[in-house]
């Protein structure tokens, strides 16, 4: 759909579908994109630029159109507007935070994935769940 990225990563849409936010692990930030009506792609821009080392993973997009994203070396996982300004962090016991999603009947259980845990080392990945005060959207099927 477009080029010009290094190392894809977590994919979502804003509520209305008319945003797509994308993390480049490489850049390291989270691309936004336009969506038209006929589904092209317009206006790239890049947002949330991570710095000293912290690598923005999987993400997920609330209700209210801000983007949770798994910060890679950064123990967290953050929550930005949709402009790309940090509103909060969710801080793990974990370096390797690799995903995020929501979930429950209400989609207010957040999850947290890792692939280390830095509390007990020998639990390697784990999962880790806590509530947030926003649902997070339902995840789009893909058409291939």
């Amino acid at each position: 759909m477009y080029g010009n990225v290094e190392l894809t990563n977590g994919i979502g849409f804003s509520p209305d579908g008319r945003i797509i936010y994308h993390a480049d692990s490489a850049g390291p930030h989270i691309i936004v994109h336009d969506v038209a009506p006929d589904g092209t792609m317009h206006n790239r821009r890049a947002i949330a630029q991570m710095s000293g080392g912290t690598i923005p993973d999987g993400l997920a997009v609330d209700e209210a159109g801000y983007i949770w994203v798994a910060i890679y070396g950064g123990n967290c996982a953050a929550r930005y507007t949709p402009e790309g300004k940090l509103d909060r962090k969710i801080e793990v016991p974990a370096k390797a935070v690799t995903s995020v999603c929501f979930g429950g009947t209400d989609r207010r259980d957040f999850y947290i994935v890792t692939a280390d845990n830095t509390e007990d080392p020998e639990r390697k990945g784990t999962i880790f769940r806590t509530q947030v005060d926003v649902p997070g959207l339902s995840a789009p099927l893909a058409r291939v």
